[in-house]
């Protein structure tokens, strides 16, 4: 009897620490998409000042890159999407259909629809 709850107790153990790894991950990889957008970010920003090129050129370019896929999946889906609609529209359309495959927060995909906001007035 001594020996089952000693088992008992090693699984739950085992359980509760895998769940809290499970848990923790999404938290991880939030801040690595953070910082990548902060990265392409700064590339597109640098590309706009100095390279004046379209802004579907300097999105096919930066997904390219591939610093993370979910992120460079998202710029090709802009490249694509700017062929037929205007740059703001592209972006909102694109974060709302990829917002589920991101690790971000509500606040976080607030804050990428205000840079829609800018890309247009620019």
């Amino acid at each position: 009897m001594e020996f089952l709850r000693y088992i008992f107790f090693l699984g739950v153990l085992i359980g509760s620490t895998s769940i809290g790894f499970l848990f923790s991950k999404r938290y991880i990889d939030r801040v690595e998409e953070l910082n990548c957008l902060l990265k392409y970010a700064n590339i597109m920003q640098n590309k706009i000042k100095f390279t004046h090129k379209p802004l579907k050129e300097i999105f096919e370019e930066i997904a390219k890159l591939e610093i993370n896929k979910q992120i460079a999946d998202l710029f090709y889906i802009l490249s694509k999407k700017l062929e037929h609609t205007s740059a703001e529209r592209a972006w909102k359309e694109t974060i709302s259909e990829k917002r589920f495959y991101l690790n971000l927060k509500n606040e976080d995909i607030e804050l990428l629809n205000t840079l829609g906001n800018v890309l247009r007035k620019n």
